[in-house]
């Protein structure tokens, strides 16, 4: 979504607030458009809904908003709800026909829109609820759905007669028979506690892993079919089988590996361990070895790519002198505060203390620098790395993400900090950390190269992005910086064993911990980590977990330098 103004988000309360006839509150529940607008329909629902229902059906949805299962709650939710106050209110307002109509169609014009990773990360069962919904408002039922799915949609079919009781009574129903919910408190996992044997048994006897054979896909890709390159699956995201050939392809895809096999095994050997056991490693500077043929698969992502950065020269062009604003603006911020390290040093002047030693050569040599004054060092023994997720649930903001990275690192070229970019992604069970900009590298432009592709395994990409730190063992000190969402996901499970005996997805709060224990374990390597946050607001509790304290949000591209600022002071505090 882009970002939504505040003017939108008065528009959306003020949509709220006139549907309710009351101006007295404040709403726990606004919505937006994929392009951060108010969309006038479902706020005039939010509003209709505190008209008719209240507190019981209030709290009904605060409880489902704190299950881990809360988006598909809430969304079902709102379903049910908004077949119920439609009903109640279309002969007084007649004008809801309409605008429930359009909505409707918009929604499925958002759907043709999508791409593989972004269909994926759809929920299945609320995708269907949503489909016959909107289908049924615009007069179009074709398709065929399984009994249970047939089922839940003609539940959330609320009938006006209902008092706001018998609507609560009736929601927490659906929520019990459909998802078997238990209201009044946030829901856990199972866990079933195993022998070592019984583990051993249902991890080599019962196959309990499958892995999804990934393609690469883009917002803006020429390719818009959802199993390109012969991919299959449109089911589960975990359920197809592997394929062979990955490391192939993600060499074809991302470009040469910077380390030969042995080097990339003994990585592994640190690295891939725990729930991370099934999974691969590659290190990349994303060009293309010259030894070796364009595949069709590497062509395309070159062209794809091409496309991407040239829309992200254009998001910096569509800004005008913003970024280059932000860029003196953080650079002058930086200079502040990176001030209390800089140390003292003597260099030679044409003016200050005799420097007996020199005398002679201002005579001899016409050498005017013979004397001796202090001057602030210009370069600090700190290394700023930045690392940008590069998954594909960063698509909509690519562009701006581009933007951030290049005005961070020019604000750090003109403090004369050293400074690199990566990014890393997961693909096929390999996670990939690309080398964007190295140390010595002066030349930013090619961050705008920055494109948004595959899932996001963040444990092992903040693992992998501290190894390479550690290993140049040069006895500086290491600011690692990552640009997040806080939502980890990956196509390969958590390995079998430990606390998942069965092994699991890597998605949710078991993904979330194992980020917050690698943050954990980099810390205590001495490396400074922070988190600078750009994503969705239920992914906050995650942001949390994974840095604590150490973690700055931001909204849009305007408060990037002012949050880059505040992670300095962090650092400089902790130096």
């Amino acid at each position: 979504m882009s970002k939504v103004t505040e003017d939108e988000r008065k528009r959306a309360e003020n949509l709220i607030w006139t549907a309710a006839g009351s101006y007295d509150f404040s709403p726990d529940f606004c919505s937006f458009n994929e392009d951060g607008s108010a969309d006038v329909y479902m706020n005039i629902v939010i509003g209709l809904e505190h008209k008719w229902l209240g507190e019981r059906t209030d709290k009904l949805l605060k409880e489902a908003a704190e299950s881990r299962r809360a988006a598909i709650l809430t969304d079902t939710l709102w379903l049910g709800i908004e077949s119920y106050v439609y009903a109640k209110e279309v002969a007084v307002r007649p004008v809801l026909e309409e605008l429930r109509r359009k909505h409707a169609g918009e929604y499925f014009e958002r759907l043709k829109k999508l791409n593989r990773q972004q269909w994926m990360a759809e929920n299945k069962q609320l995708l269907d609820q949503q489909s016959i919904r909107w289908s049924r408002v615009l007069g179009n039922e074709k398709r065929i759905y399984a009994p249970d799915r047939k089922a839940l949609a003609a539940a959330l079919e609320l009938s006006p007669s209902l008092s706001a009781d018998e609507v609560a009574d009736k929601l927490m129903s659906i929520l019990v028979r459909f998802f078997a919910f238990k209201g009044g408190e946030k829901e856990r996992p199972r866990s079933v506690k195993l022998t070592a044997g019984q583990a051993w048994i249902l991890k080599h006897i019962f196959k309990t892993e499958h892995r999804h054979t990934d393609t690469v896909m883009m917002k803006n890709s020429f390719d818009g079919s959802l199993t390109e390159g012969g991919a299959a699956s449109k089911d589960d995201k975990h359920s197809s089988t592997h394929q062979s050939g990955d490391r192939a392809y993600i060499e074809a895809c991302f470009g040469r590996s910077l380390y030969n096999d042995e080097e990339l095994k003994r990585i592994e050997s640190r690295l891939c361990v725990g729930v991370h056991r099934a999974c691969r490693v590659f290190v990349t500077d994303g060009r293309i070895s010259e030894d070796k043929a364009m595949s069709q698969d590497s062509v395309k992502i070159r062209n794809d790519s091409a496309r991407q950065e040239l829309l992200n020269r254009r998001y910096m062009q569509s800004e005008g002198s913003l970024p280059i604003s932000m860029v003196r603006r953080l650079s002058s911020r930086l200079e502040v505060v990176l001030a209390e390290l800089r140390q003292n040093i003597a260099v030679n002047a044409a003016a200050g203390r005799l420097n007996a030693s020199r005398s002679w050569r201002m005579h001899v040599l016409n050498d005017p620098d013979v004397f001796t004054k202090n001057k602030a060092e210009r370069e600090l023994p700190i290394d700023v790395t930045v690392l940008l997720d590069a998954s594909a649930s960063r698509m909509q903001v690519q562009e701006q993400l581009a933007a951030e990275v290049w005005i961070l690192a020019e604000a750090l070229k003109r403090c004369h900090l050293s400074s690199q970019v990566l990014s890393f992604r997961s693909l096929r069970g390999y996670t990939i950390l690309e080398h964007m900009k190295g140390f010595k590298d002066n030349d930013t432009s090619r961050l705008f190269g920055f494109y948004a592709a595959g899932w996001n395994r963040d444990g092992l990409g903040l693992r992998l992005a501290a190894d390479e730190l550690l290993r140049a063992n040069n006895g500086r000190k290491h600011i690692l910086i990552v640009l997040t969402d806080a939502s980890p996901d990956d196509s390969e499970r958590i390995a079998a064993g430990g606390k998942y005996p069965l092994g699991t997805a890597y998605e949710g709060a078991a993904a979330a911990e194992d980020a917050a224990e690698a943050v954990s374990e980099i810390r205590k390597n001495g490396i400074l980590i922070y988190g600078l946050f750009l994503g969705r607001t239920d992914n906050i509790e995650n942001l949390h977990r994974i840095y604590g304290k150490d973690q700055v949000r931001i909204h849009d591209i305007s408060q990037f330098a002012k949050a880059c600022g505040e992670l300095f002071v962090k650092a400089v505090n902790e130096l």
